[in-house]
């Protein structure tokens, strides 16, 4: 897409969404985009999260801090800001339970 960025600006936006992320790089560095930019910026972060994906891992202990609340029986939530377009790898690297 031709836009440069200096890598302290995305590690510090990690966690964000994509479309914040992308947002908010752009407001920074006073970048505009056109419409079909934009559309193009969202396909290739979603063809680029659906590559990454098999990779995501839990952290270290979720799955058993997780499973110690449900048997305690206290409820407990994952939030996210991300579009639930594709299916959620964090969820299938885990026995974490329904997800409604």
């Amino acid at each position: 897409m031709g836009i440069e960025l200096a890598v302290w600006r995305i590690h510090r936006r990690i966690g964000m969404s994509g479309g914040l992320l992308v947002n908010a790089l752009l407001r920074e560095i006073g970048r505009r985009v056109t419409k079909a930019e934009a559309e193009r910026l969202a396909r290739l972060h979603a063809e680029a999260y659906v590559r990454l994906a098999p990779q995501v891992r839990a952290l270290p202990g979720a799955s058993e801090l997780l499973a110690f609340l449900s048997n305690a029986g206290l409820p407990w939530a994952i939030a996210t800001a991300a579009e639930w377009k594709v299916p959620d790898p964090c969820w299938n690297c885990c026995e974490w339970g329904p997800r409604h």
